[in-house]
């Protein structure tokens, strides 16, 4: 899930998130605290992406109500999120730059495969 105004950052998540093969589901400020965790659940997604510090821990606490998520990321670059931390449902909270230095751990082959299997059709967004 990605909630957060239009900036370069949430257009390299919006990106990223096709390229793995994964959908895009968009949180809105006029989503109230039980519409974005059922849009996070219905969209079963692993990784929410937020614009501020704030809204990420907060997404960070409501975590054990949002059984697919695994990471919750800030792209604000506050130093409130310094480190990475991890909670009692293995969520991990991690600031755009801890986010980001995660991809060069990887290989491209993973990427590779994920992309050679989108087809056109496949469904890239989920908008609510």
């Amino acid at each position: 899930s990605i909630y957060g105004f239009n900036s370069p950052e949430w257009s390299i998540s919006s990106l990223a998130t096709i390229h793995v093969g994964a959908k895009i589901c968009g949180i809105y400020p006029t989503d109230t605290n039980d519409n974005i965790i059922w849009k996070t659940n219905h969209s079963v997604a692993t990784v929410a992406l937020m614009e501020s510090s704030t809204k990420a821990r907060w997404h960070f606490k409501q975590s054990a109500e949002m059984p697919a998520l695994k990471a919750v990321v800030a792209w604000d670059r506050s130093t409130e999120l310094e480190t990475s931390s991890s909670n009692a449902e293995a969520v991990t909270l991690h600031s755009w730059e801890q986010f980001m230095s995660l991809g060069t751990q990887i290989s491209s082959n993973p990427l590779s495969q994920r992309l050679d299997v989108l087809k056109p059709g496949h469904c890239a967004a989920l908008v609510y």
